[in-house]
């Protein structure tokens, strides 16, 4: 009961306050490589804080990682991490970094990053879908 409660006062919020979760799909990776498959955002604008979650963040912490939006227009916003112990051979690990640029009104994603200590040139972009608000 306190659960249908609960979900009835959320569900009575203006939508910019509740938190969004997005799930993000690539749909173009550069030839360098290194842009995870499918991201998991949750994004709470008006507390101005962001999760991120993907295969990268998974192999280290397990669980998502708390990221500081920046505002870059009306509906866009930069979400920069960095994963440090990345696997990236069956010898050694590294340092890899992400920028995503969210545009929560088309839905849509584009992706740079940086595998410190190698010239990657890494870039993608893809389509998200809300599975909650």
């Amino acid at each position: 009961m306190k659960r249908l409660i609960f979900c009835a006062l959320l569900s009575g919020l203006p939508f910019h306050l509740a938190a969004q979760t997005y799930e993000c799909n690539v749909t173009n990776r550069g030839a360098g490589g290194w842009i995870p498959e499918k991201i998991f955002i949750e994004f709470k604008a008006a507390e101005q804080r962001a999760s991120v979650y993907d295969f990268f963040i998974n192999q280290v912490h397990k669980e998502p990682i708390d990221v500081a939006p920046e505002k870059r227009g009306e509906t866009s916003y930069e979400l920069s991490w960095k994963v440090r112990n990345v696997k990236i051979s069956n010898e050694g690990s590294g340092i890899l970094s992400h920028s995503l640029i969210l545009n929560t009104a088309a839905n849509t994603y584009t992706m740079k990053g940086r595998l410190h200590g190698y010239d990657n040139v890494i870039r993608g972009s893809g389509t998200c879908k809300v599975l909650k608000k």
